[in-house]
């Protein structure tokens, strides 16, 4: 009887978690979600701090290096010296999921926070938020949107 009951309370849970997540209508290209990261993550740290999904602008540029902007940047971008292309854009809906379809290539991915792009991750060749798309593939990327301390 408990094993039936683990069982399919397990089923519920597993059933719960397909059901919240979206799916990509998307044939080729990447989707996942924007989260904000906020609060004092500090260890130890008692303050108030969490996740929450944010509706965001995310922008995708041709693969773009740190090298290709003329100055020392770390997070934020100017829009106007972006020195790439702009393949697609999109804006995240109230629960942080976005969608682009893209042809097979390498890009950049970066949201748009007070008038300039944002992007906290690299690739080991100064890539900036970089990724890949192949043939029929649908990349899932969770993008944040970091504004807690460390």
């Amino acid at each position: 009887m408990k094993k039936s009951v683990f069982i399919l309370a397990l089923l519920s849970v597993i059933t719960l978690m397909t059901a919240c997540k979206k799916e990509p209508s998307i044939t080729q290209g990447v989707y996942g979600t924007v989260i904000e990261r906020y609060g004092d993550w500090m260890p130890g740290s008692t303050a108030d701090h969490g996740e929450r999904p944010v509706a965001c602008d995310v922008y995708v540029y041709e693969y773009t290096m740190l090298s290709d902007f003329d100055g020392f940047y770390s997070v934020h971008y100017p829009i106007d010296a972006m020195p790439k292309p702009l393949v697609a854009k999109t804006t995240s809906d109230s629960k942080g999921f976005y969608e682009i379809n893209l042809a097979p290539g390498s890009y950049s991915i970066f949201l748009l926070e007070d008038g300039e792009l944002y992007a906290c991750g690299g690739d080991a060749y100064g890539g900036i938020n970089s990724f890949t798309i192949n043939s029929n593939e649908k990349l899932e990327i969770q993008l944040i949107l970091d504004h807690a301390v460390y």
